[in-house]
Parts: C-alpha cells; sequence; structure tokens
C-alpha cells in the first residue's frame, strides 16, 4: 500500500507546487510596486494620527499642571506653608489633589510633589524625606542641575518605595513657581504602558508593527500582532518610515497593515486573474488525468471490498452503501466511538470507587489485610505501608475565595494544591492518597512504604508556604497521629478534624497538631467569661461608652488560650442571650433594631467567622452600627435631655437615703410617675432596680479595696438599715456582704 501512497503523493505534490509557485510569483509582480507605494502613504497619514495623539494627550497634562500650579490652593499651602496652618490638613489636601490630577488623564502613572524648604516629598501614598523616596537619584540629580528640563525626559525606571517594582516611566518636572523654581517641583510619571493599552484600538485596526523610540534611541514600546519578537528588533533593520516629534523628540515607525493588504488585493488586474485562471485549470486538468490513471489498480481491490460491504452496510450505515469508502469510515467511527465510550466508563467508574473506598476508610469500613490490599491493587496503590498519617487541609477565607475566582479558576487552583501535595510527597520518597471531602476541605493520606524520619507536619508545613508564597489564598492544616494499622486511619482522621476546630483561636494560615494544642488547652472551661459578658450587655443596654473596653477584654481573653470553634459559640450564644434579656423592656422600635438587624447579622457571622480576629472586627461593627441606630431613636425623643439629667443624678447621689421618684420629680419638677415611664423606656427595667444595681456595684468596690465594717459600707451606699443592705446584697450577689469580702481577697491571694 505505502507504494501506491509514494506514487499518488510524488504525482499531485509537484502539480501542487508549480501552481502555487506560478500563483504567488504572478501575485508578487502584479502587487510590488503598487502596494510599496500605497503602504508608505497610508502608515504616514497613520504614524501622523499616531504622534498627534500622544502629543496632544501630553500637551493636555502639560497645561492642566500648570494651571493647577497658579490656581490651585492646596498646591500653594504646601509650598508656602506658615505657622498658623494645620500641616496634616495641608498634606492631606495636597494628597488628594495629586489623586485628582492623575485622574485626569489615564496616561498619568505617578505625580508628586518636592518642598525644597524642607526636602520632603509628598505623593498619593506618604510624606517622606527625599533620602526615604524610591526616586531619590532623580529628585538629587535636578537639584544638582541648575537648569530644569522644559520638556518630557528620556525613557525611565520608576518606583516610590524601595521594595516597590520599578515601573517604565517619561517624566515631565514644572517648577515651583514656574520662572524660578525656587521652592520646590511638581513630577509627573507617565506609564509607558498605559500610553501603549491608550493605543490599543488604533493601531490593533490600522496597522501590524509600529515601533516608538526617545531621542536616545531608547525603544519605549513596539507592538506586532503577527510576531511578538518584532519588538525587539531594531526597527532600522526593517527599512520601516518614521516621523519625528518636533514635541517630545520621539521618533514612530510602522509596518503594513493589514487594511493595506485588502486594498492591494481588490485592485488585481483583469490580465493577472485570467493568468492565474488559466494556471489553475491546466494544474486541475493534469490532477484528473494522474488520478484516474493511478486509480486504476486501487479500483480494483475496492470492488472487492465493495461486493462484499453490500451485504454489512445496511446493518452499520442504516441504508444500502453506493460507495465503499463510506462503509469503512462508518465501521472505523463506530470501532473509535466504541473505544471512547469503554475507556470513559472505566474512568468514572475508578474515579468514584476511589472516592467511595476513600470515604469508607475514614468513616465506618473495618478492613483485613487481605481486603485492604485487594482495594489497594485494583486503585494502583501500595498494599503496604509502615504507618500511614492522615492531614485535612482547609482554605482560609473561602467565601472570599468563592467572590474572587469563577468556577473554571476554582478547580484550576484546587488541582494545583492537590499536585502541589503529591510532588512534596515524592520528593521525600513518600506515597500520598489526596480526596476532597468538601469544598474547602482536602484530605491527603500519607503512607510511609519504607523508613524515613520525615514528620507528616513537617510535609504539611512546606505544603503551607510554598501555597503562601505562590498562591493567593492560604491554607490552615491538621495533623492527626500516626497510625500503625490500617483500621486506626479513621481516629487519625478525627484527631485532624478536631486539630483544625482550634483554628478560631489559633488563627489560619498554620499547621496545627492536636497533641500540641491539647497541651495548651483549658478545655471547655469559658465560665470564667460568663461575669464580664454580663457586664458588657449592661453596659450596652445602658449606653455606656465602656462596652467597647469590655468587649475587647473579653476577646484578650479568649485570645490568651485556645478554644474550640465551638467552645467561642457557645459563648457568643450566651452572649447573645443576655443582651435579648437586658432589651426585652425597651420600647418596640428600639427592640426591632436588635431582633431584626443585629441579631441576624451575628448569626451569620458565628457561621462564616474563621478567627476570632474576624469574630471581634465583626461583632465590634455590627455592636456599634446597633448602639448608634438606638442612640438615634433615643435621641428622636423629646425627653432624651432630661433623662440623661436624672441619669447623672442618680449615679452622684445614690447614697441619699431619700433617693426616690417623688424625691426626683421634686428636683426636676415633674411627677414621679412620669420619671418612671421614662427610666422604663430610655434604660429598659424599674428606676428601684437601676438604683440598687448602682448601690450594690459600688458596695462591691467598697467591700474588695477597703476595711469598712459592712454597717458603714450600707450607711454610704444609701441604706438606713444594715439588714436592709446584707438583704438585697445577697439576692443581687448571691452571697452576704462578709462572704463576697472573704472570697474575693482569698482570690486575690491566691
Amino acid at each position: 500500500m505505502k507504494k501506491w501512497f509514494y506514487r499518488l503523493l510524488l504525482s499531485y505534490l509537484p502539480i501542487f507546487l508549480v501552481i502555487v509557485f506560478v500563483v504567488i510569483f504572478i501575485s508578487f509582480l502584479a502587487m510590488k510596486d503598487f502596494s510599496q507605494k500605497e503602504a508608505e502613504t497610508a502608515n504616514r497619514l497613520f504614524l501622523s494620527y499616531v504622534k498627534q495623539t500622544i502629543e496632544h494627550s501630553l500637551k493636555d497634562i502639560d497645561n492642566t499642571v500648570i494651571k493647577s500650579i497658579l490656581t490651585d490652593k492646596s498646591i500653594t499651602q504646601f509650598f508656602y506653608p506658615t505657622s498658623d496652618m494645620n500641616r496634616y490638613v495641608v498634606n492631606s489636601q495636597a494628597a488628594e489633589k495629586i489623586q485628582s490630577l492623575i485622574g485626569t488623564n489615564p496616561m498619568i502613572h505617578s505625580i508628586y510633589f518636592v518642598r525644597l524648604s524642607d526636602h520632603a516629598v509628598m505623593s498619593r501614598n506618604a510624606l517622606m524625606p527625599v533620602e526615604e523616596f524610591g526616586d531619590r537619584e532623580f529628585i538629587i540629580k535636578l537639584l544638582q542641575d541648575k537648569d530644569v528640563p522644559q520638556n518630557w525626559s528620556v525613557l525611565r525606571s520608576y518606583y516610590e518605595f524601595f521594595d516597590q517594582k520599578s515601573s517604565s516611566v517619561v517624566t515631565l518636572v514644572r517648577k515651583v513657581p514656574l520662572q524660578s523654581g525656587s521652592d520646590g517641583f511638581v513630577v509627573v510619571n507617565v506609564g509607558i504602558d498605559l500610553i501603549e493599552k491608550s493605543l490599543d484600538d488604533i493601531y490593533k485596526s490600522n496597522t501590524d508593527l509600529i515601533h516608538v523610540v526617545d531621542k536616545d534611541g531608547k525603544l519605549l514600546f513596539g507592538t506586532d500582532v503577527r510576531n511578538t519578537e518584532v519588538q525587539h528588533t531594531p526597527t532600522e533593520e526593517k527599512g520601516l518610515p518614521g516621523i519625528k516629534s518636533d514635541y517630545t523628540g520621539w521618533e514612530f515607525r510602522s509596518g503594513i497593515g493589514s487594511n493595506i493588504v485588502y486594498n492591494v488585493f481588490s485592485v488585481f488586474s483583469y490580465i493577472w486573474i485570467v493568468f492565474m485562471l488559466i494556471a489553475v485549470c491546466s494544474g486541475a486538468v493534469w490532477i484528473v488525468l494522474i488520478t484516474r490513471r493511478n486509480y486504476k489498480p486501487i479500483e480494483r481491490i475496492m470492488g472487492h471490498i465493495q461486493r462484499y460491504s453490500l451485504q454489512k452496510s445496511v446493518e452499520l450505515i442504516g441504508e444500502k452503501a453506493n460507495d465503499e469508502f463510506n462503509f469503512i469510515s462508518s465501521a472505523l467511527d463506530k470501532l473509535i466511538e466504541q473505544s471512547n465510550e469503554v475507556r470513559k466508563q472505566h474512568e468514572e467508574t475508578q474515579h468514584y470507587r476511589r472516592k467511595y473506598v476513600f470515604y469508607e476508610l475514614l468513616h465506618d469500613a473495618d478492613f483485613n489485610s487481605e481486603e485492604w490490599g485487594t482495594q489497594m491493587r485494583a486503585l494502583g496503590l501500595p498494599e503496604y505501608a509502615e504507618q500511614w498519617s492522615l492531614a485535612v487541609f482547609e482554605m482560609d477565607q473561602y467565601a472570599a475565595f468563592n467572590e474572587r475566582y469563577p468556577s473554571k479558576d476554582q478547580h484550576l487552583l484546587k488541582f494545583v494544591l492537590g499536585s502541589v501535595i503529591k510532588e512534596i510527597a515524592d520528593q521525600h520518597h513518600l506515597v500520598v492518597w489526596t480526596e476532597w471531602i468538601s469544598g474547602h476541605h482536602l484530605v491527603a493520606l500519607y503512607q510511609w512504604t519504607s523508613k524515613n524520619d520525615i514528620r507528616a507536619a513537617e510535609l504539611c508545613e512546606n505544603v503551607r508556604k510554598w501555597v503562601e508564597q505562590n498562591l493567593d489564598f492560604t491554607v490552615t492544616v491538621g495533623v492527626g497521629n500516626a497510625a500503625f494499622q490500617i483500621n486506626d486511619i479513621q481516629q487519625s482522621y478525627e484527631e485532624a478534624s478536631e486539630a483544625l476546630k482550634y483554628k478560631s483561636s489559633l488563627g489560619g494560615n498554620r499547621v496545627i497538631e492536636l497533641e500540641q494544642v491539647w497541651a495548651r488547652s483549658p478545655g471547655s472551661e469559658t465560665s470564667k467569661h460568663v461575669q464580664i459578658i454580663r457586664s458588657l450587655t449592661q453596659s450596652f443596654r445602658l449606653g455606656e461608652e465602656d462596652w467597647l473596653m469590655k468587649m475587647n477584654k473579653l476577646f484578650d481573653d479568649l485570645g490568651s488560650e485556645i478554644y474550640t470553634r465551638d467552645d467561642i459559640v457557645s459563648l457568643m450564644n450566651y452572649m447573645m442571650f443576655h443582651i435579648f434579656r437586658e432589651i426585652s423592656d425597651f420600647p418596640l422600635d428600639i427592640k426591632e433594631i436588635w431582633t431584626k438587624d443585629a441579631l441576624p447579622r451575628l448569626n451569620d457571622l458565628l457561621s462564616q467567622f474563621e478567627t476570632s480576629d474576624d469574630l471581634r472586627a465583626g461583632c465590634l461593627n455590627i455592636f456599634s452600627d446597633a448602639l448608634h441606630r438606638i442612640d438615634g431613636q433615643r435621641d428622636h425623643r423629646d425627653n432624651r435631655q432630661l433623662i440623661q439629667d436624672v441619669k447623672d443624678y442618680v449615679e452622684h447621689h445614690f447614697n441619699d437615703p431619700d433617693l426616690s421618684l417623688a424625691h426626683l420629680g421634686d428636683v426636676f419638677q415633674i411627677s414621679s410617675k412620669y420619671v418612671s415611664q421614662l427610666f422604663k423606656e430610655a434604660f429598659g427595667e424599674k428606676f428601684s432596680d437601676y438604683l440598687t444595681k448602682i448601690r450594690v456595684e459600688n458596695a462591691k468596690t467598697w467591700l474588695a479595696e477597703t476595711d469598712m465594717p459592712v454597717q458603714d459600707i450600707a450607711l454610704k451606699a444609701g441604706y438606713v438599715h444594715t439588714f436592709s443592705f446584707i438583704r438585697v446584697f445577697k439576692k443581687m450577689v448571691g452571697m452576704t456582704p462578709g462572704d463576697y469580702r472573704k472570697e474575693f481577697r482569698q482570690q486575690f491571694n491566691s
């Protein structure tokens, strides 16, 4: 068959080559002179348009800067500060002006001011001395040169901070004041990439090649949609036409565009078209003659195939075949289709089988050695291992990850994570089996098939560092203890999952080993935080400013020890319950601020937070917003100031035994019933309960910090009879004043 193949090939190939050569040669002769002239004319027009576009933008930037120097108050105040000015306000306004100037033109990369009086540099990001500014070499050169350049600089590199990646820019410097420059400079940097981006729509529709070089011959940018390597080729080697800008000193060069080629082909001479048609027809006749001669031996073979296919064609293609090639093509298509279906079914079965065996291994399967070996052989994994270790990888900030990346990119990044885990295990000659068990949880089963001193936690730390350095997300890893029996793998998985629960206290982007956590964890002893929660909820109800301090203290105490996520959620639910109970007597409009807005937001926060820092920030935001709205509701009431005055009076005269609703009514010239109503609406509790609470809280302080007798403390707290004080104190605190003093001092001494 190869003999016939080569005969046919050598018959057709010379014909093809001759026809193509003739067509190319004729076309070249026809279009050479015309296309060259048209291309030069079109390119000159195009380059003039590009030059004018860039010059117009740069001149517009220059005019805007000059106008701002002459007229803008914030620039004047920055360069000529006086002693009565607020430097912070002046600097802030200058930074805002820089930001607004940058926004006037998309080509502007950055702007900064240089003040000569104190050698300070103001950019949109910071105010700093010249010595600490990333572009200090350029500034020093300006200070050393007496004549500041009046036009745009040559191509240079710019960076604002020393650890920042440099950008290619051209720079315009304007003196302040414009004539002498005795007080400073305004420096404008235009990004080369921004200029090129602004020209995308122009050159993509007109030309395939454009080069722009500055007055020193440095390539500013070059574009060629056909071959990106042309950007690095000197334009002189191509002999391209060019024009030079008198304003910038830049030289613009361009090549032939696709629209010109279209115009060239549209004006072919009829004579040349006739010649090409004759050549094509001659080639076609030649091909027909050669094909008929060379096909005769094959025709006899195909005759035998045709006679056999008459019986099978209906079965394969559904009707009687008139062409033997249809028979062969149909048979091959069916064979390939069946092969692909079998392979696809096998891959899907293997994938689901791996997931099923992995799930059984982690939960409730009981494998013996024989069953384990059978399963591993079927999955292509090692049958024997000296030990196993299991790690659970959790993607941090998964909600933000879902918002940042589309579904396709998410699958790609998850694949990268699994590949990194396997690659690092391969480097240490270990086998690892990975499976995703949820959207953001990947379980890795490490298998030690031979003696190896590397620990699973070390492998996971290497993975964590790689992800942090190379990807836009981080992972937290829980690691279980090593399993030396197959059925101990389930326990290792449970330990790894338990370790991840401490992520809320320890923070993300780390490797957590359960044994190390247990050594530091106090267990579920959250009861010691109950007192500060009660005090926090009371301050929140009364609208006192110290609620913020108490909230931070609560989270500081939680951060000093290690708790599971469940412990922290339980504590937050306890706080929410107490707040709801504290505000239960508030007016409906104030109570709905908590029940319909703050409480649902807190529930969402508890279901989504990852670390205690996330929870702290969310709680502070929700509580501040709720308290602001509650204060707003209180401010809308006409008696807001009166209520505050009554509250202040009670806090300063609580030790007066005669303090009562009637006494307050006499002091403020209102009825006692109205005072009671105001207290109920403003603070959600009765006046008597509020007064008792203040007296008891002060009594607790005196009992703890002084040695005064209980009788004196009772009188000082506003109680004439000591037994009444003891009865109220025990009801509020749960113990007598003497017992409270004794217990406090025992705790203090211990």
